[in-house]
C-alpha cells in the first residue's frame, strides 16, 4: 500500500468526519438544543467505528457508496426531526416508523421547516462535491510480493486501530455516563445512565447523547428488550396489583347509566362559543361538570387509550401488544362494562383502520370498531375534506345509543382536524352564518376569550374552516342529546366530552390565542382545552382543579363504582383530594400542570406568575418520578400479559 494511497484514505474519513459533525450541529441549532450533544463522544465512537469500515473498503464507488449512504440516513433523520419538534415538540424514535401510513395520510406541506431541510441538503452536496473533488480513484498496479504483506499489515492494523479505538470510545462513555445512587429520590431525574438505558425524557435524551448516540441505542434498546421476569418478580408484581385494587361501589352517583364518550378532534377553547356552537357552549356553561383548567398534549390514539385504560405503555405501543391474541388488558373501561352486560362499541367518522383501530380498539373490550366504512356515507373523506359528523351520526345512532339495553359507546369525531386550507363543500352553509355573523364571532373572541380573528387572508379563513367544522360537531352533539332525550334516556346516560390535543395543524392555536408564532412552549397554556362531563345527576359546575386526560379514567370508574387498579392507573379521581397530585406527561414531550413544566424533571419553569414556593416546585417534581416509576412497572405488567 502506497503512501498516497493512505492518504487518499485518509481524505475519504476526513470529509466524512466533518460533514457528520457539521450535520449535527445545524441540526441543534435549529432545534435549539445548543452546538453539540453533552456526550458528543458517543458521536465520536460511531465516526472511528465508520471510519475504520471506509479504510477496509478498497473501491471508490463501494466507498463512495457507504458514505453517502450513511450520511443521507443523517440528513433524513435531521430533517424528520427538525420538522417533527417543529410541529409537535417531538424527536423522532423508530416505533413511529409503525405510523407510516398515518403520517403520509395526515401529512401536510406547511409541517416542513425549509430552512432547516434546506441547510442540511446543502451541507450534503458540499460533501459530495468534496468527495469527488479531493478524492481519486482506486489505481491498481502490480504490487511486489514482498510488499503485498507489508501492505495487508498496515491495512489490518489500521483498520483495527480506528475500530478499537470507537468501540474503547463508546463504552468509556457509557460506563462515565453522570449517575447516583438508585436510593436517591430523584435517581430517575439525576442519572444520565438511566436516561440511557430508558430514554424516559426522549427530547432530553437526544440532546445529551446527539444523532448517533442517541438512535443505535434506540435500535438497540427496540431489539434487545428485557422484560422477562424471574418467578419471584413476576409473583412480587401480582401482589402489588392486589394490593392496589379500588373496590367496586354499589352506591356510586352514576352506577347503572349508560355512558358516551365523546374525544373531540383537536378541539382548542375557541372552538366553543355561544353563536357558532350554542351546544356545547351550554354545556360547557349551563348544564354540566366543565373543567377549564384541564390540559393535554398527544397525539389522538395515545390519548384515547389513556381515557380508556388509565395509562398509555411506553416502550411497547399498543398496536404492537395487540398483534398478541392474548393481550386484553382487564383494566380497559370497555372490558369493565362488557363484565356488566352493558354492550360496547366503537366509532369514529374516519377510517377505523386509522391507528390500527380495527384491531386495538376489539383487543381493549369494544365488540365493534365501526368507522367511515360502515356508514354507508361513501369513502370521499380526507383530511381537511371530511363528511359532516351529523351525517355520519345519523347512520349509527341506534347502534350508539340503543334503548331496549344498557350501553357504553366512544365516540372520537374527525372533521376538525385539519388541514384548514382546504374548501369543504359540506361546510357551505356553515361558511355562510360564520360570514353573517362574524361582527358576534370577533366580539366574542376579542372581549370574552381575549383572542384575535387574523386579519390576515389567509390565516383568516383557516380560521373560518376551524370554526365551521367545529359547528358540525355542534349539531352532532346536538342531535344526540335531542336523540337521548326524545327517547327517554338522557336522564340516564352521563356524556364525557374532552378534547385529545389542541389545535396545532396551521399553528391556528397560536395565530388565534396569541397572535404571533413566537410563543414559548414551556407555557402550557398552549394546552389548556375543553373537558366536560354531563350528567344529571351531577349537575353543572364550573371545576378549577388542574385535571388531565389521564384522570378521566379513574373519575369514570369512581362515578360508575368500577372496581380499577391503581398500580396501573396514571391519575386520579377530579372529585377525591389526591387531585391535587395530577400532573400531565406527554409521549411527545414535557411534564406540565397548569404552572409549571418541565423536560426532565430537575429544571423546572414556572411560568405562573405566583411566584410559587420551593415546596410547590418539590411537590410537581416528586409527583412526576412518582408517575415515570410506576411506567417502568406499568410497560412490565403489559409486556408479560399480567393485567
Amino acid at each position: 500500500m502506497e503512501t498516497k494511497d493512505i492518504l487518499n484514505r485518509l481524505i475519504y474519513i476526513l470529509i466524512f468526519a466533518i460533514t457528520t459533525i457539521i450535520l449535527e450541529i445545524v441540526t441543534f441549532y435549529f432545534l435549539g438544543f445548543g452546538i453539540l450533544p453533552n456526550y458528543f463522544l458517543f458521536n465520536v465512537a460511531f465516526i472511528f467505528i465508520m471510519s475504520g469500515v471506509i479504510f477496509l473498503i478498497n473501491g471508490h464507488k463501494t466507498k463512495m457508496a457507504v458514505i453517502i449512504t450513511t450520511l443521507v440516513l443523517q440528513v433524513i433523520l435531521n430533517c424528520v426531526n427538525i420538522c417533527y419538534y417543529d410541529v409537535l415538540g417531538d424527536i423522532f424514535s423508530f416505533e413511529l416508523l409503525k405510523l407510516g401510513t398515518e403520517t403520509v395520510r395526515a401529512f401536510s406541506f406547511n409541517f416542513i421547516n425549509w430552512y432547516g431541510v434546506l441547510s442540511n441538503i446543502f451541507v450534503l452536496i458540499l460533501s459530495i462535491f468534496c468527495l469527488k473533488t479531493f478524492t481519486k480513484k482506486q489505481i491498481k498496479s502490480k504490487i511486489k510480493p514482498h510488499r503485498k504483506l507489508y501492505s495487508f499489515a498496515l491495512f489490518l492494523c489500521t483498520f483495527i486501530v480506528f475500530s478499537c479505538t470507537g468501540l474503547t470510545t463508546q463504552l468509556i462513555t457509557q460506563n462515565n455516563l453522570a449517575t447516583c445512587s438508585t436510593e436517591d429520590a430523584f435517581y430517575i431525574a439525576k442519572s444520565d445512565e438511566y436516561l440511557y438505558n430508558n430514554f424516559q425524557f426522549k427530547q432530553e435524551a437526544f440532546k445529551k447523547f446527539g444523532t448517533w448516540g442517541f438512535y443505535l441505542k434506540s435500535l438497540s434498546n427496540l431489539i434487545i428488550k428485557d422484560n422477562d421476569l424471574t418467578a419471584e418478580e413476576k409473583q412480587a408484581l401480582i401482589n402489588e396489583l392486589n394490593e392496589n385494587v379500588v373496590e367496586s361501589n354499589n352506591n356510586a352517583v352514576s352506577k347503572d347509566n349508560n355512558l358516551i364518550i365523546i374525544m373531540l378532534e383537536s378541539f382548542d377553547k375557541f372552538a366553543i362559543d355561544p353563536i357558532c356552537t350554542p351546544t356545547l357552549y351550554n354545556l360547557q356553561e349551563n348544564t354540566s361538570q366543565n373543567f377549564t383548567n384541564y390540559y393535554a398534549r398527544n397525539k389522538t390514539n395515545v390519548s384515547e387509550n389513556i381515557s380508556l385504560l388509565g395509562n398509555t405503555p411506553k416502550d411497547i405501543d399498543l398496536q404492537t401488544l395487540s398483534k398478541n391474541k392474548n393481550f386484553k388488558p382487564t383494566n380497559s373501561l370497555a372490558h369493565k362494562f362488557t363484565e356488566l352486560g352493558y354492550t360496547v362499541n366503537y366509532f369514529h367518522s374516519y377510517d377505523r383502520t386509522f391507528y390500527d383501530r380495527h384491531v386495538v380498539n376489539n383487543r381493549l373490550g369494544f365488540e365493534n370498531v365501526y368507522g367511515l366504512q360502515n356508514s354507508g356515507l361513501g369513502s370521499n373523506s380526507t383530511f381537511g375534506n371530511a363528511y359532516l359528523e351529523e351525517d355520519y351520526l345519523k347512520t349509527c345512532i341506534t347502534e350508539l345509543a340503543p334503548t331496549d339495553k344498557k350501553f357504553f359507546s366512544f365516540y372520537t369525531t374527525f372533521g376538525t382536524h385539519g388541514p384548514y386550507d382546504i374548501y369543504n363543500k359540506r361546510y357551505a352553509e356553515f361558511y355562510d352564518f360564520y360570514e353573517e355573523n362574524l361582527t358576534q364571532i370577533k366580539y366574542y373572541f376579542e372581549n370574552e376569550l381575549g383572542y384575535t380573528i387574523p386579519s390576515n387572508k389567509v390565516n383568516y379563513n383557516k380560521l373560518k374552516y376551524y370554526k365551521c367544522s367545529a359547528m358540525d360537531t355542534d349539531r352532532m352533539v346536538k342531535y344526540l342529546l335531542e336523540y337521548l332525550d326524545d327517547n327517554n334516556i338522557l336522564d340516564n346516560t352521563t356524556i364525557v366530552f374532552y378534547a385529545d390535543h389542541n389545535c396545532y395543524y396551521d399553528d391556528i392555536n397560536l395565530i388565534t390565542r396569541y397572535n404571533t408564532l413566537e410563543v414559548d412552549p414551556n407555557n402550557s397554556d398552549i394546552y389548556n382545552i375543553p373537558f366536560m362531563i354531563y350528567d344529571s345527576k351531577l349537575g353543572a359546575k364550573q371545576n378549577e382543579m388542574f385535571c388531565s386526560t389521564f384522570d378521566i379514567y379513574p373519575t369514570i370508574c369512581e362515578l360508575f363504582g368500577l372496581s380499577y387498579n391503581k398500580l396501573v392507573t396514571q391519575g386520579y379521581n377530579v372529585y377525591s383530594d389526591e387531585i391535587t397530585n395530577s400532573i400531565f406527561v406527554s409521549n411527545l414531550t414535557g411534564i406540565f400542570t397548569n404552572k409549571l413544566y418541565s423536560y426532565n424533571i430537575n429544571d423546572v419553569i414556572d411560568f405562573s406568575g405566583e411566584n410559587l414556593s420551593d415546596e410547590e416546585i418539590y411537590k410537581f417534581q416528586l409527583n412526576a418520578i412518582k408517575y415515570f416509576e410506576k411506567q417502568e412497572k406499568i410497560d412490565i405488567i403489559y409486556a408479560n400479559n399480567l393485567i
